[in-house]
């Protein structure tokens, strides 16, 4: 399978931006080629109602983790959005 530039970089540099993971404080564990592995505190004000990290956190960061693992097959300075994620 064909990979396009540096993935690492694209992924990190990419991740930087996004306003989103900073609140939820996710950080980046690792990166591979279609393999990302985020990790993200449990965060109180991210609840719901029972005390639990809110499922809407948690699929925020999977949405995002999903498409990283894709770019790696992409030509760089492809622009994406993933338009479904099954959880």
């Amino acid at each position: 399978m064909q990979t396009y530039g540096d993935y690492d970089a694209r992924v990190r540099e990419s991740f930087a931006r996004q306003a989103m993971m900073r609140s939820l404080g996710v950080e980046i564990v690792s990166v591979g080629a279609g393999d990302v592995v985020f990790e993200m505190p449990f965060g109180a004000d991210f609840t719901q109602q029972h005390g639990f990290m809110h499922a809407g956190a948690i699929t925020t960061v999977l949405d995002s983790a999903a498409g990283f693992g894709e770019i790696f097959k992409m030509p760089e300075k492809t622009v994406f959005l993933p338009i479904e994620l099954k959880t």
